[in-house]
């Protein structure tokens, strides 16, 4: 089965668990280009969802993604991106727990590195990146249920109830798709 387009999971909801601290913050206009940098890059058994991650973001080759499994966080993943591409390319990435942020490519060219790496570790602890536990209850046995199954948990479907360890920021995209799809997210 085909993966749906990208950009299919990138809803109005989405976009705002996403984005719960405004890029303005950052960056004064949605117009200017922004870099998308990999805060933390968990290894484990999930590595082809995430070198699968990777690729789409960067568009290039799976072994350009394969590479970026090798590096040692923080790095610019991505820069010169659109904020929907920035988005885009943050929700892939949670999607498959790799921790990233978006931020003003003309914030990231004219500040000083230690203030990034005092922003990088401040973002880190931030409460959107702590770690919840969730259990998925049930998943419907459609293509939409699929579709979420290979975007959030895994390539094969797991025997529910499925107990994931997850930032508190795909949680609450992972709840919002769920509400959408008629599955079942529980706290535990």
């Amino acid at each position: 089965m085909d993966a749906p387009h990208p950009n299919h999971w990138l809803d109005t909801e989405t976009e705002t668990c996403l984005q719960q601290t405004p890029p303005e913050k950052l960056a004064p206009a949605a117009t200017e280009p922004f870099s998308v940098v990999v805060l933390l890059c968990p290894s484990g058994a999930e590595h082809v969802r995430r070198v699968r991650a990777f690729d789409r973001v960067l568009q290039t080759s799976r072994t350009d993604a394969e590479i970026q499994t090798t590096r040692t966080p923080p790095f610019i993943l991505s820069c010169e991106l659109t904020l929907s591409d920035a988005m885009l390319a943050q929700f892939e990435l949670i999607s498959c727990d790799i921790v990233s942020v978006f931020i003003s490519d003309t914030v990231m060219s004219n500040v000083e590195p230690q203030y990034l790496a005092e922003l990088y570790r401040a973002l880190i602890r931030s409460d959107e990146f702590a770690m919840v536990t969730r259990l998925v209850m049930s998943v419907p046995q459609d293509q939409a249920g699929d579709q979420f199954i290979r975007q959030f948990i895994d390539d094969e479907r797991p025997i529910m109830p499925h107990a994931m360890r997850v930032t508190q920021k795909k949680a609450r995209i992972m709840a919002h798709w769920a509400r959408k799809i008629g599955a079942v997210l529980k706290e535990p």
